[in-house]
């Protein structure tokens, strides 16, 4: 595509002083002189072959060239503005990189970040989700969310969540199930897979779901099991209708409380381990980690006391 060598500061003083109709005006707006806009327009005119403005006694009015020209150049100079916006304020806007697993995100953390992010406009969230712990000492990652987190050197820890595992279903599904757990016979079970990568063969929520329904003494051979290795994925399947779930109760309290799930035959036991935000010690000082840790913590506090309606929380 062709394109005309038309210098960009001409364009910029046409399309101001075609936008106010006053010369004097956009040299106020440009702070130069009316001389140096009279002088750009001009050019401009020249190179164009063609008159932009009718110069009048009370004033100045476009052209059609020029009513062409202005319809061109106002959004071009308009977006040209936006981009370098964006480019200055990304350049210096800060970033705070929060790693977590997949089905606290998905479940927890994102249905509530709109709160966090309008009153915390300061620096950008960046999400790294992964079912495999992350290295918070090089840097990459500010600070992670952890299910289990356990007092390694260089870390502080704050703990945000207990946990329950919890067996759950849709309304229907309640009613099918009554209060005779070997009617779990009849339904498929959803769980967690008990392993959840190569570098982590036993996660916790799975490893935990797994010693739960030995526990409940039932035929494993009579039960239909459907094993994932998302979270996430477990309390979805619940939420089709076509399947009961052992599941963390932190990630389906919001599908509790709407009713779009309940616990089955009152079956729930506390998880051993709970959800902690760590973060080195060195960035013990750093306001980004600190704002959002204050934030984590307040949310935490007000979901524990709708988590103890389902099960007593410590």
């Amino acid at each position: 595509m062709h394109r005309h060598n038309v210098p960009l500061n001409g364009l910029r003083v046409f399309e101001s002083a075609a936008r106010l109709l006053s010369f004097t005006a956009a040299a106020g707006e440009l702070n130069i002189t009316q001389a140096a806009v009279s002088q750009q327009v001009r050019a401009l005119e020249d190179q164009l072959a063609s008159k932009l403005f009718d110069r009048k006694p009370r004033g100045l009015a476009l052209t059609p060239t020029g009513q062409d020209l202005l319809a061109a150049t106002r959004p071009s100079l308009d977006a040209i503005n936006d981009a370098i916006e964006r480019i200055v304020n990304g350049a210096n806007k800060q970033v705070l990189t929060i790693s977590t697993l997949p089905s606290f995100a998905a479940l927890w953390l994102i249905p509530r970040l709109d709160k966090f992010q309008q009153a915390q406009r300061s620096f950008d969230l960046h999400l790294h989700t992964s079912g495999e712990k992350t290295d918070l000492v090089s840097g990459k990652i500010d600070a992670a969310i952890r299910l289990g987190a356990r007092d390694d050197a260089g870390l502080v820890k704050e703990f945000l969540l207990p946990d329950a595992v919890c067996l759950v279903g849709t309304p229907a599904m309640a009613e099918q199930i009554g209060s005779d757990i070997k009617n779990l016979y009849n339904q498929p079970l959803s769980m967690d897979g008990t392993k959840f990568s190569a570098n982590v063969p036993r996660d916790i929520t799975g490893h935990e779901t797994e010693k739960y329904l030995e526990s409940l003494e039932l035929d494993r051979n009579k039960l239909t099991v459907r094993v994932f290795s998302a979270s996430e994925n477990v309390v979805l399947t619940a939420l089709t209708g076509q399947s009961t779930a052992l599941t963390r109760l932190s990630l389906c309290v919001d599908e509790l409380d709407e009713g779009r799930l309940q616990i089955l035959l009152n079956l729930c036991r506390p998880l051993s381990q709970g959800t902690s935000f760590v973060y080195p010690e060195f960035r013990k000082d750093d306001e980004r980690v600190q704002s959002f840790k204050r934030w984590l913590v307040k949310e935490s506090e007000i979901f524990k006391k709708r988590m103890s309606k389902y099960y007593p929380i410590e």
